[in-house]
């Protein structure tokens, strides 16, 4: 049985409890195949974003592995396309149906990698407000190994892991979690309060929060003693889109495991912008978001079908702001 790092909430301080799953002996010295590295930041509202040149034009880029789909605001230029037509998409938390056109980026370049042929969906209104121009997704990260140190802001890119659990190079101590696969974006197999469930790990969400139909199947409801409001919940109906937090028993998060963890917890597939919610978008029953991933440094291996990765020692989830 593999050991498990175990992390206790008291008050605002996690500590370890027991060791992580250990390498055999020191790093192995495994040459792991690079294909580059996408400098980013983690803004005040959590938000993960690159710069980048797309065909000439310099632009800063969400980078959001929650969304399948890369999306970016209408063209600068100006230009149209005759093939718009209506699609569900993913900003941020957001869902969305809007109109869209393809259209293709010969070269978009993220710190020294250049991703050519790019096909991606330009609204054919404004999506994001700001100096951001769009949103990265699954479709473009989805192909390749990542490894996530938000906290030094960088997302490397690699080819398919040849060297195993040596991809750890930076600790000979970790956790894994099982991946889940068929899709673009990185989910994997949690469990709260002893409950089994899948979760997305995802840049495009600033904090972590769990459906309501997994809270419930956690035992824990909307009357359930301890239940808080968050001051900036947007929407009056509690089942729809306002974010209440609580702090449940344990999380496991593969070998990691979290004691009271102070998580949100809304209806899953709301599309805030447009108002119009979008059933079954996610197919998951938890996000852990950029509060979350900052605090970790991760190895995303998708022919191992596994995450590894280390906690850096500070707070996991974000206090709520509570009424």
């Amino acid at each position: 049985m593999r050991p498990i790092v175990a992390l206790a909430l008291f008050g605002l301080w996690l500590a370890p409890l027991y060791g992580a799953h250990a390498q055999q002996g020191a790093v192995a010295a495994c040459k792991l195949p690079r294909i580059g590295g996408i400098p980013v930041t983690a803004n005040g509202f959590n938000r993960v974003i690159t710069n980048a040149d797309a065909d000439g034009n310099q632009v800063s880029l969400l980078i959001d592995t929650g969304s399948p789909t890369t999306v970016m605001n209408p063209r600068p230029d100006g230009q149209r396309h005759t093939g718009t037509r209506k699609g569900t998409f993913r900003v941020l938390e957001d869902i969305s149906t809007i109109s869209a056109y393809p259209a293709k980026i010969a070269k978009l370049t993220m710190g020294d990698y250049d991703f050519k042929d790019v096909t991606v969906a330009y609204a054919e209104r404004l999506l994001i407000t700001g100096d951001v121009y769009g949103v990265l997704g699954g479709d473009v990260l989805g192909s390749v190994d990542l490894e996530m140190d938000l906290s030094r802001g960088i997302i490397n890119l690699f080819g398919p892991n040849k060297c195993g659990e040596s991809a750890i190079y930076w600790s000979d101590k970790f956790s894994e979690a099982e991946l889940a696969t068929g899709r673009r974006q990185i989910d994997i197999i949690v469990e709260l309060n002893g409950i089994r469930a899948r979760a997305l790990l995802d840049t495009g969400s600033a904090e972590s929060w769990v459906s309501w139909e997994l809270a419930g199947r956690a035992g824990v409801h909307s009357d359930s003693p301890g239940m808080m409001e968050d001051a900036q919940s947007r929407h009056p109906d509690l089942q729809a889109g306002k974010t209440m937090h609580y702090r449940f028993s344990e999380l496991k998060v593969g070998d990691e495991v979290v004691k009271n963890a102070n998580l949100g917890i809304k209806k899953f597939g709301w599309g805030a912008f447009w108002g119009a919610p979008v059933d079954n978008f996610y197919d998951v029953d938890m996000v852990l978001g950029v509060d979350f991933l900052r605090n970790h440094h991760l190895y995303v291996d998708r022919t191992a079908e596994k995450v590894y990765f280390t906690w850096n020692g500070k707070t996991i989830f974000t206090p709520p702001a509570i009424k």
